[in-house]
C-alpha cells in the first residue's frame, strides 16, 4: 500500500489536503471532471496569487510593518 511507504509528516500533509477536499465537497459537491467546466488552471493561478498575498501580509505583520 502506498500510504505505508510514506513518513508521518508526509501523511499529515495528505490528510490536510484531504480535509480541504472534504470542505470543498461539502460546499460545492463532489468533483466530476467530466462535467466540471471550470478553468481549473485559471482558478489555481487565482488561488496561488491569493495565497502569496496572505503570506506576504503575514510576513509584514510578523515584522511589525503591518500596523498603521
Amino acid at each position: 500500500m502506498l500510504a505505508a511507504r510514506l513518513g508521518a509528516d508526509e501523511l499529515r500533509v495528505l490528510v490536510l489536503l484531504a480535509t480541504r477536499v472534504r470542505v470543498g465537497q461539502t460546499r460545492y459537491g463532489r468533483l466530476d471532471l467530466r462535467r466540471d467546466r471550470r478553468d481549473l488552471r485559471r482558478e489555481a493561478v487565482d488561488e496561488l496569487a491569493d495565497g502569496l498575498f496572505y503570506l506576504a501580509a503575514a510576513a509584514l505583520r510578523r515584522r511589525g510593518q503591518g500596523v498603521g
